[in-house]
């Protein structure tokens, strides 16, 4: 399993300028450790690194990761469950349709979450004007 530091949590996105997002420590696809935040240049994002600004820790940010990881892995397993269930697998014969149903419904559940936490956690107009003055003000390059 692939381990070490990426960006997860995009949250305060501003198309085709700039986000935040935190770095992690990682393992898998899974965030595990949040290290910095940063508020990200977009389309700078390259295999060695990326450009943008130190932040203070964003707990959204951090929340955002989390929650996307977890929809993810919680959808993806119920959504398998729920089919493996339905289609009638021998070992699961005991167990009621019903719960093959209640496991694709809250797969599915779990992947909208997903989809619907990129625009719900996209930056508000106050927030973009904060984050682009900061962008102007501060002047450093990251790894």
């Amino acid at each position: 399993m692939e381990g070490g530091k990426k960006l997860f949590g995009k949250v305060d996105q501003v198309k085709d300028q700039f986000y935040v997002a935190t770095l992690f420590q990682f393992i898998g696809f899974f965030p595990c450790i949040p290290l910095q935040t940063y508020l990200v240049i977009d389309g700078t994002e390259t295999e060695q690194g990326f450009h943008g600004f130190k932040l203070s820790m964003s707990a959204k940010s951090v929340f955002a990761a989390y929650l996307r990881a977890f929809s993810i892995l919680i959808g993806g397993f119920t959504l398998i469950r729920g089919m493996v269930i339905l289609l009638g697998n021998p070992e699961y014969h005991n167990e009621a349709p019903m719960t093959g149903v209640t496991n694709l419904v809250i797969g599915a559940f779990c992947w909208f979450v997903f989809g619907i936490s990129y625009p719900l956690l996209a930056a508000n107009a106050h927030r973009a004007a904060a984050l682009a003055h900061i962008l102007k003000n501060e002047n450093q390059d990251l790894p």
